[in-house]
């Protein structure tokens, strides 16, 4: 089982793991100034098809935050992010999940984590692509914060 984890920004970090282990991480710069809203989703689901395309992706990770918060410019644009991501997941039948973090989470604490691991390029990572590798394990680890369907044990 492969999972694609991706947090969304204008340089977008992302994470690839097999059976609960890190295997290719990285970043994407999407910034398009001064063009449309719309050209940024396009961006956007071109870069996620090609890392589904490439590395067979059963399941997409995405941090909850892109999709709930719309009040700012910044933040629309993030969220029609995360909706060509939804849209791609949908049309192409692969699970996707809006993961919702610890709001304890800090940028310095996903740093400390990824140090931890002993990556040999962690110095030349962003913090969005630290942000990835964390969601990732969040998911790996935790759980817990998926409902099932009332009825079912």
């Amino acid at each position: 089982m492969k999972y694609l984890v991706l947090d969304i920004a204008s340089k977008s970090g992302w994470a690839i793991y097999e059976d609960n282990k890190l295997i290719s991480y990285g970043a994407k710069n999407l910034k398009i100034n001064g063009k449309p809203l719309g050209e940024k989703m396009v961006k956007t689901y071109e870069f996620v098809e090609r890392l589904v395309i490439k590395n067979k992706i059963d399941i997409i990770l995405q941090e909850d935050f892109v999709i709930r918060r719309f009040y700012t410019a910044t933040l629309r644009s993030l969220g029609a992010q995360g909706y060509a991501i939804i849209y791609y997941s949908f049309i192409n039948n692969i699970e996707y999940y809006a993961i919702s973090i610890n709001r304890k989470y800090t940028k310095e604490n996903a740093k400390k984590y990824v140090e931890a691991l002993n990556l040999k390029d962690f110095k030349e990572l962003t913090e969005d692509t630290m942000d990835a590798i964390c969601l990732g394990n969040y998911w790996i680890t935790n759980k817990s914060w998926i409902k099932k369907p009332k009825g079912k044990k």
